[in-house]
């Protein structure tokens, strides 16, 4: 019986904040296909600690602004990977803090 309310509780937060919480990952991305991921992936985390979180809107807001700065910076690695020309040695400054040269 609580598992039903809880999962109820969870259904309906999520019908209410979904929309706002793609607002939000749109206007920090400005990709649709990024902020369709943010809910999805938001909203899955969510659920799983669903009982643990005291303030799930705060939880989902900086889940979402933590999820875009991830996707920027893969998107960023890509594009510093695809420039390297060929036969060159550059260090990706993401993953790695020091490199011997």
């Amino acid at each position: 019986m609580a598992t039903d309310q809880r999962s109820d509780a969870f259904q309906l937060f999520r019908q209410e904040q979904a929309p706002l919480l793609f607002d939000l990952a749109l206007r920090h991305s400005g990709d649709h296909v990024t902020a369709s991921a943010c809910v999805d992936a938001v909203c899955s985390e969510l659920s799983g600690h669903w009982s643990d979180i005291d303030d799930p809107l705060r939880f989902i807001r900086r889940a979402a602004v933590l999820f875009v700065c991830r996707a920027r910076r893969r998107a960023l690695r890509l594009v510093v990977r695809r420039r390297r020309a060929p036969g060159t040695r550059t260090v990706d400054r993401w993953s790695a803090r020091t490199a011997v040269v």
